[in-house]
């Protein structure tokens, strides 16, 4: 006969073997269940006859290897790693123990050594699952970019009554910046296929053709896709989801200390971190020559400003953004620490590449291909003309134009006339070649604008082919549509 408290370690092996069935298969109710696997009950006499008859394993067995795994738990939580080094077994022991106080949200350890922890739950729609976490994880350069980014691009708010996010989500459409997070939990920690799927949110006005591209390209990162059709846009937006319970826990632990263990890091880490942040919410303003990351919330800037000035960056609060390299007495000192800390960091290739071209000294942007190729066809200009056929106030062309013939070699050249005042744009040798390697590009962009003219949506935020207010067409796009056979 078993003593009262070898009851639980046998119905914790049941559980894990046979999955909730477990008190279908004896004719009793969830509850008593619940109470025998914590303990605070046994089974009457007519139910232990069921158990030895029913399930053939020894229970003497089941019953040691579930105290094997209970102790070996409790050493592992024990280990005094070194700084870097994050005791997962802790982390996890600590919420299990905090779970078996609400039965129905139990954690069941199905095995654990010095390497794996593998953990058995029912998830929020009751599917019985298995997830595996390391035993312990290095807090890393690795493991700084990934949870920076998570807090730039990611969902951290937790939904009411209860502790943290039950799964990990990224937000981003980079479907190269996706694989690379997924690389990282599939190889760091460990993570099997079954624990990502893709939320894909587009905006109703989203060319079909690309949509349909997406879709299938995206498979390369989940076979489980689902969409849903949102708002008046012409964007679409990528939900990367990691169903995996105590991997959630572990960030939000990770959160909860982000500042200590930032404190406690090397300048590199910090770097790896705010590289994270800003793939996700960081801006190159090849217009302005600085770098800025973008976030609405004071705390969240806080941190990155002490990240920034702990490693020697001349940060500034600007309320919803962090700028570095923003004036000109510290704009080649901080572009030298954000090429030496952070840009090998990126992992936005798109960003990593605007970085590279503001660290060389090239401006260009893919919109401008649309100033330049105005200038192309009209063969010169000034800023006035420009202004008026853009739609666009006279200093925010005069800026576009300066970093065009700031250029590495130079886009356009500027003459000024006798009252200081830019006169005369024209497009170099090298700008009208630039335009002419990109028409492909050109044409594509003109599309858009066209296409959208019909929701009077801009293109990109900065073009527009009718004035919703005005109902104006813009003759500068006008005068490309017609040239490009639009």
């Amino acid at each position: 006969m078993l003593k009262g408290n070898e009851w639980k370690y046998l119905f914790r092996e049941l559980i894990i073997k046979y999955g909730i069935d477990v008190y279908k298969q004896l004719k009793t109710n969830k509850t008593s269940l619940y109470n025998w696997l914590n303990g605070k009950s046994i089974p009457n006499s007519k139910i232990q006859t069921q158990i030895f008859t029913i399930f053939k394993e020894s229970p003497k067995d089941l019953i040691k290897y579930s105290k094997l795994k209970e102790k070996t738990l409790e050493t592992m939580t024990k280990i005094n790693y070194t700084k870097n080094i994050i005791n997962v077994a802790f982390l996890v022991k600590k919420d299990m123990m905090r779970r078996s106080k609400t039965s129905a949200n139990s954690w069941y350890l199905e095995y654990i050594d010095n390497k794996i922890i593998l953990i058995r739950y029912f998830d929020s729609n009751k599917y019985w699952k298995t997830v595996i976490l390391p035993t312990n994880i290095e807090w890393s350069e690795n493991l700084a970019i990934i949870l920076g980014f998570w807090l730039g691009d990611g969902v951290t708010k937790k939904p009411k009554n209860i502790p943290y996010r039950p799964y990990l989500t990224f937000v981003n459409r980079d479907i190269t910046l996706l694989t690379k997070i997924k690389e990282f939990f599939v190889k760091t920690l460990m993570q099997n296929e079954n624990v990502f799927d893709i939320e894909i949110i587009e905006g109703s006005l989203l060319n079909n053709k690309i949509s349909k591209e997406y879709k299938k390209e995206i498979r390369i990162l989940s076979n489980k896709i689902r969409w849903k059709v949102h708002g008046r846009w012409n964007s679409i937006g990528t939900c990367l989801h990691i169903r995996n319970t105590p991997l959630a826990f572990l960030f939000n632990y990770l959160l909860i200390n982000i500042e200590d263990l930032l404190d406690k890091s090397s300048k590199n880490i910090k770097g790896a971190f705010l590289a994270g942040y800003f793939s996700a919410e960081g801006n190159v303003s090849t217009i302005n020559k600085w770098f800025s990351f973008n976030e609405t919330k004071k705390d969240r800037r806080n941190l990155i400003i002490s990240m920034l000035k702990n490693i020697g960056f001349s940060a500034e609060d600007f309320g919803d953004r962090v700028n570095i390299a923003h004036r000109n007495n510290i704009r080649e000192k901080d572009t030298k620490l954000f090429n030496k800390f952070i840009k090998n960091h990126l992992i936005s290739y798109p960003k990593k590449k605007q970085t590279e071209m503001l660290i060389k000294g090239c401006f260009q942007r893919d919109i401008d291909l649309l100033y330049m190729y105005y200038l192309y066809l009209c063969k010169e200009s000034n800023s006035n003309k420009l202004a008026k056929s853009f739609g666009k106030n006279k200093d925010h062309i005069n800026k576009v134009f300066r970093g065009l013939e700031n250029n590495k070699p130079k886009l356009v050249n500027r003459t000024r006339n006798g009252r200081n005042e830019f006169n005369v744009i024209k497009l170099t040798s090298y700008g009208k070649s630039i335009v002419e390697e990109n028409k492909i590009q050109i044409i594509n962009m003109l599309k858009e604008i066209k296409r959208l003219d019909k929701y009077k949506r801009h293109y990109k935020s900065s073009f527009i082919l009718t004035n919703p207010k005005t109902q104006e067409k813009n003759n500068s796009i006008e005068l490309m549509l017609k040239a490009s056979g639009i």
